[in-house]
């Protein structure tokens, strides 16, 4: 039984005061002596008897007359089933948990219930949405321990609320207890009506949350883990009330998809207009039959974005009508007639349609065939023919350079006297096809939705049994081993069967059904029709693909696909073949030069070439090359191009042999390569290495591929770049309308060229960074931390650059107190790093060789502390220090702040001493306003109290793999 208690206290915290039914303790009390006995708000209208026993019992009520149960994690150990009851006074919510350890922070009310086993409940009173909580938006979290933190909306954020809310938990297990295996817990709310100032038959918002705490800290995603509620493919984001389930009669529905009531009518009738009774007519899942009037009716229906409206008669063709809710802007929904067409009519109709190819467009002059009717389409790929027949009718489409489409017309388009629309036909580019050693065969084309596989076994020899394998890569970026992006597609060659279709990688998933058809279509050729958006590519984009055979019991030996002496590696998507946009083959380390790139380039601006453009773009995101994207809307056939790239991290006016010229012609020919000498004017010629270059064409594109090893480069340097091109005998150089330059650049002085970091980042500053990963976000729902990137730099002889970026807002003088963005470095004392150093993680560890640098939210640096031995206390400087010291930080854009700082500073070390490295951000707004810290988390937390666990960075500026220590 429950005990109601007025819990005036919660107010202070969360603004809301509560009925809190604990553990069902006072069994024999009533629910009416409870409420007149412990009840302050004794005056009428200020609570609400609930009709239901609000005991953390689960009544009857809830299946017979609540929602279909919501499930969070459903199936797992740590699953939340949810129910709601639209009561006659209010909103009841019944929460079913289960989990094996009930855990809590503490037991205070307030945030510490969002770090405990906990449910969340969020209300949108109005149903109105929005981007940020309004007044009708509501927030509710329920913890195991019976704390609460409740909450309304302020129009930007949450504020307090206060209101009466009536709930109790039963739990089944101990709390706060490792010695045992707990069961899990009920939860069950009740909220008046008239606190939320709604009625019983309004419209809301929902959404739910789970949290399921784990471990004893305050870590998120490590002590506790959030989870929301999944609903219609995508979990609903609590903060963000558009996303919210729309709570209707008894059942819930996508914001987007809120159905419509209608009424819904029309008369079937046979093609002389005679009405047809008994015609199964179906909207969605429901059905009627036509009267003997021929009329079909379906009153206060419900209609949704999309609605299938079907019609079915012996001796008749099957009609569908399709249509959205939004196309029904009256009360009656009226069709008016439905024609049907019987089967053995002679049907006189004049077909219509466009003819398209994804790559080519609308094809002009392609012939389209019926009997021996034919036209050729116009100019726009547009054709009309009259035609006459029974049953059934098939076009036939061709064009030179294309494959025949036999088109078989969809009984539902047939129009009797009138016009059929056939829409758009896909006409295929012809399919290009390679086979294996064994004579197994694959063929390609690409279509307006798909990628066609042809695969045969009609040329094969020896392979009665066994497998193939087609792998895609969809977005190559020069990555081995396979990933999420990568898919493979299994054949058992005896049957010509598709037996298994999925990613590849370490978290394999299987292919949606609804991305792939397959169709055998005799005993030894199979086609598989594979939808773009299955492999979550563009019909433009180009995928890398290899094929191979295996034979039954013998899984060592591959066959693998060797095409213009490549041979592939089923396992390395660098070495796979490419289908091109045109569904041309060609080799390539990964899918550039299609139309839709998987790189983020950095723009470097254009060339002005009489009326036309030409446009330079650059990417790092391949780890193994440095990639350039040049696009031009003129004739560029007969000019060339002058490509400078400088690797100094110490530029100079003058180029040297780290500076290099390629020189490439519109053909897309490398006609030259070198780089300087010491005077900065002759060349060494590096022409052997042109075949390492990698230069592709398409659609007035060159793209050019250069390997970082031919650069002398890591993958994390930056790089320098200059460029003219050459049209009719004069040069032009190029000028870079950029914030941070405005001027040309000249191609011989190597101090101005434009710098690109391994992030794609335009700069000024030549020196090369190791990423040292993200720290940051951290939310309590209301505020966010910042998160910011770390890039540490030991390029220099004479100290160390730390580079420090907001990828959250912009530094500015407005958040200045809001946020205490930190990094640690410790300095000589290598003997620490070892394994006994790691073994001690609780106490405090810094002295003389660790020092703390802190900047604002304005990014300015504001404090440094160099600590004392025995960690005593420290040595404090403040911003009128930091030029004496040595310390320099520069602004490099609005989100981005380097601090320089001398190996002078930090104890004298030398470039060749091993540094420890570890930071944080301390947001202060978090917590209510209290604060908190969030920790850098390199595969473990480096805490910022004990130097032993900082990262290391060797003199290069690697980071030292210490994996073995943990």
């Amino acid at each position: 039984m429950k005990k109601i208690l007025s819990v005036l206290g919660l107010s202070l915290v969360s603004g809301i005061t509560l009925f809190s039914c604990n553990n069902r303790n006072n069994e024999n009390a009533s629910l009416s002596s409870l409420v007149e006995t412990h009840n302050p708000f004794d005056y009428d209208g200020n609570f609400t008897a609930p009709e239901l026993a609000v005991d953390g019992i689960k009544e009857e009520a809830y299946d017979l007359y609540g929602t279909e149960t919501l499930y969070i994690n459903k199936g797992g150990s740590n699953e939340m089933a949810t129910t709601i009851y639209r009561g006659n006074d209010g909103l009841y919510f019944f929460f079913e948990v289960k989990d094996n350890n009930l855990l809590t922070e503490g037991n205070e009310a307030g945030d510490a219930v969002t770090r405990s086993d906990s449910c969340e409940l969020y209300l949108d009173t109005d149903n109105d949405g929005g981007n940020a909580p309004q007044r009708d938006d509501f927030q509710l979290n329920f913890a195991v321990n019976n704390k609460t933190r409740i909450f309304q909306g302020s129009g930007q954020s949450w504020g307090s609320w206060t209101g009466l809310v009536q709930y109790e938990n039963v739990l089944n297990g101990t709390l706060n207890d490792d010695s045992d295996i707990d069961i899990g817990w009920n939860l069950e709310v009740m909220i008046p009506y008239k606190e939320l100032g709604v009625d019983k038959n309004d419209d809301f918002g929902i959404a739910l949350g789970r949290v399921d705490k784990v471990g004893l800290g305050s870590q998120p995603n490590t002590d506790y883990f959030w989870y929301g509620l999944p609903f219609n493919g995508a979990v609903i984001n609590p903060q963000i009330p558009n996303e919210y389930a729309v709570y209707i009669g008894n059942q819930l529905y996508s914001k987007d998809d809120v159905p419509t009531i209608r009424n819904v009518f029309g008369v079937v009738k046979d093609s002389a207009g005679n009405v047809l009774v008994d015609v199964k007519v179906a909207l969605n899942d429901e059905e009627v039959m036509t009267s003997s009037d021929g009329i079909f009716r379906f009153d206060s229906f419900a209609l949704f974005n999309e609605n299938t409206l079907t019609f079915e008669k012996s001796g008749y063709f099957n009609r569908t009508i399709t249509f959205s809710n939004s196309d029904v802007t009256e009360e009656d929904f009226d069709l008016g007639d439905v024609y049907l067409i019987g089967t053995s009519e002679t049907i006189n109709t004049t077909f219509t349609g466009t003819i398209k190819n994804v790559y080519d467009g609308n094809i002009r002059d392609a012939i389209v065939s019926f009997n021996d009717q034919s036209v050729k389409t116009d100019e726009d790929g547009n054709f009309t023919l009259e035609v006459s027949f029974k049953e059934s009718a098939t076009l036939t489409i061709s064009k030179d350079g294309y494959t025949t489409n036999e088109f078989v017309v969809d009984s539902n388009l047939f129009n009797q006297n009138g016009i059929s629309d056939l829409g758009t036909i896909d006409l295929r580019k012809n399919a290009e096809t390679v086979s294996l050693s064994n004579g197994l065969s694959l063929s390609f084309s690409r279509g307006l939705n798909d990628i066609l596989f042809t695969v045969s076994k009609e040329n094969a020899t020896e392979v009665s049994s066994g497998t193939l394998t087609i792998y895609v890569d969809a977005k190559a970026t020069g990555v081995t081993p396979n990933n999420q992006n990568d898919y493979q597609f299994v054949f058992n060659v005896s049957s010509m069967s598709l037996t298994r279709a999925s990613t590849l990688g370490s978290q394999s998933t299987p292919v949606s059904n609804d991305g792939f058809t397959f169709k055998k279509i005799d005993s030894n050729t199979t086609i598989l029709n594979l939808r773009y958006e299955a492999i979550n590519t563009a019909p433009l984009e180009v995928i890398g693909f290899t094929f191979a055979y295996k034979a039954s019991g013998n899984d060592s030996e591959v066959i693998s696909l060797n095409y213009d002496n490549n041979q592939t590696n089923i396992d390395s998507p660098l070495t796979y073949v490419r289908l091109a946009t045109d569904n041309h083959l060609y080799n390539a380390t990964n899918n550039l030069g299609g139309e839709v790139d998987p790189y983020n380039y950095a723009n470097l601006g254009s060339i002005r070439v009489g009326n036309g453009n030409f446009n330079t773009s650059v990417t790092r995101d391949d780890s193994s090359s440095v990639f350039f994207k040049f696009n031009y809307d003129f004739d560029f056939s007969d000019s060339y191009a002058s490509l400078y790239i400088d690797t100094n991290v110490n530029p100079t006016e003058t180029r040297d042999e780290k500076t290099f010229e390629i020189i490439f012609n519109g053909e897309g020919t490398i006609t030259s390569f070198s780089n300087f000498n010491s005077d900065g004017t002759t060349k060494n010629s590096l022409n052997d290495e042109i075949d390492n270059l990698i230069i592709t064409t398409k659609n007035n594109q060159i793209t050019l591929q250069i390997p970082n090893e031919i650069l002398n480069i890591k993958s994390n340097s930056t790089i320098g770049v200059s460029y003219t091109i050459t049209v009719n005998e004069v040069t032009s150089v190029w000028t870079f309308d950029n914030e941070l330059f405005r001027h040309e650049i000249p191609v011989t002085n190597p101090s101005e060229y434009v710098r690109i970091d391994s992030t794609n980042v335009i700069t000024t500053d030549p020196l090369s960074y190791t990423n040292l990963s993200t720290v940051g976000g951290k939310s309590d729902n209301t505020v966010t931390a910042s998160t910011l990137r770390y890039q540490l730099s030991r390029s220099l002889e004479n100290g160390i650059t730390i580079k420090v970026t907001n990828l959250t807002r912009d530094f500015a003088d407005e958040y200045k107190k809001d946020e205490n963005i930190e990094f640690y470095l410790d300095t000589g004392d290598s003997a620490r790093f070892g394994e006994s150093a790691y073994g001690d993680v609780t106490g405090i560890h810094r002295d003389s060789n660790t020092f703390m640098f802190r900047l604002g939210g304005d990014g300015e640096l504001s404090l440094i502390r160099k600590y004392r031995d025995g960690n005593s206390g420290y040595t404090e400087y403040k911003e009128e220090d930091v030029t004496r010291l040595g310390i320099k930080v520069t602004t490099v854009n609005a989100t981005t702040r380097s601090i320089f700082i001398p190996y002078s500073f930090l104890n004298e070390i030398s470039s060749e001493d091993i540094i420890g490295f570890t930071c944080g951000v301390y947001n202060n707004r978090l917590n209510g306003g209290k604060g908190d810290w969030c920790p850098y988390n390199y595969r473990v937390d480096r805490y910022s109290e004990n130097a032993a666990r900082y990262l290391r960075i060797d003199a290069d500026g690697n980071i030292i793999d210490d994996s073995d220590l943990f």
